[in-house]
């Protein structure tokens, strides 16, 4: 079984306009999928069977969630659904998210890709 994460900070707009010293480090966003990473508990898929959950979520100043996970993607079916409440639960578990309040506005809304294999 394959289990991978991306943080998609190209599709959050607010990464986009930072400027330098407001954007996140390759190490702060590593720090953040490793830990969403060690949240997530993927559920057990047929086999042979794979599932692809994008989602966004905000943040309030202290890296609590500002409200429920939004689910962007998901595949169809049984394995996708399973997968994208997998998902919120990871994020929801993971809260609050350690990151620099000086960056606040790079991380205020966050993308990331759930790829379950």
């Amino acid at each position: 079984m394959q289990i991978g994460l991306l943080l998609c900070a190209a599709a959050v707009p607010q990464l986009a306009k930072a400027s330098d010293a407001e954007a996140l480090t390759v190490q702060e966003i590593s720090g953040l999928r490793e830990a969403v990473q060690r949240c997530w508990m993927p559920p057990q898929l047929q086999a042979g069977a794979s599932a692809e959950v994008k989602v966004r979520i905000r943040l309030t100043p202290s890296g609590e969630l500002d409200g429920t996970p939004q689910i962007l993607e998901a595949a169809d079916g049984e394995a996708g659904q399973l997968s994208a409440q997998s998902v919120i639960r990871a994020a929801q578990r993971c809260a609050p998210y350690s990151l620099p309040e000086a960056k606040y506005e790079a991380w205020r809304e966050i993308v990331i890709n759930f790829v379950h294999q």
